[in-house]
């Protein structure tokens, strides 16, 4: 069981408490705060230091969808040392071409979130990739992280161009801004 994370729980009282100020009449003491949360996990803590990683993560979701907040994922580090250099150095032009990591599911639904935030169709995609100006050189086929990631960046240019871009925050800042 991992506990509860610092950040987890400055996010937790911090949107608990925007919770509370919204509605009329809403309390904001500690007793009702950690009642609402022992009703919330179906179990009776002391302390929201008592919760568990994810419990917390259920109740943060909780409030950020009674705020209308789009619940947070935060970045996932590729926990394979050998996926993670070929992510960053696959693709490029001066990269060992010896070694072909196969694309995976992730890879796959970034690309799929850049056509999508383009507002590309799949046959739109296709043709693209079939052109001479496409980053595969009139491949059509994603095989390989390599390709992938060759596709990801020329994407993500048309992205940053059109506007449809945006830098990523930190974690820590989006936990600091509340909307």
């Amino acid at each position: 069981m991992k506990h509860i994370s610092r950040f987890q729980l400055r996010r937790l009282q911090t949107l608990y408490s925007v919770v509370t100020s919204r509605e009329l009449g809403g309390e904001g003491s500690r007793e009702a705060r950690l009642s609402w949360a022992a009703k919330a996990i179906g179990r009776t803590i002391a302390s929201f230091s008592d919760l568990d990683s994810n419990e917390a993560n259920q109740l943060i979701d909780t409030l950020q969808a009674e705020l209308g907040q789009a619940s947070f994922k935060p970045f996932r580090r590729i926990s394979d040392r050998d996926r993670a250099q070929a992510a960053g150095t696959e693709g490029r032009k001066r990269s060992p071409q010896d070694v072909k990591t196969i694309i995976c599911a992730e890879d796959f639904s970034r690309i799929n979130d850049a056509v999508a935030r383009l507002g590309w169709t799949r046959e739109q995609l296709e043709a693209w990739l079939a052109s001479s100006s496409s980053p595969l050189k009139g491949l059509t086929a994603i095989r390989t992280l390599g390709d992938a990631n060759r596709v990801w960046w020329a994407l993500k240019n048309m992205l940053k161009r059109e506007g449809k871009w945006k830098v990523q925050r930190s974690a820590r800042k989006r936990a600091e801004t509340v909307q």
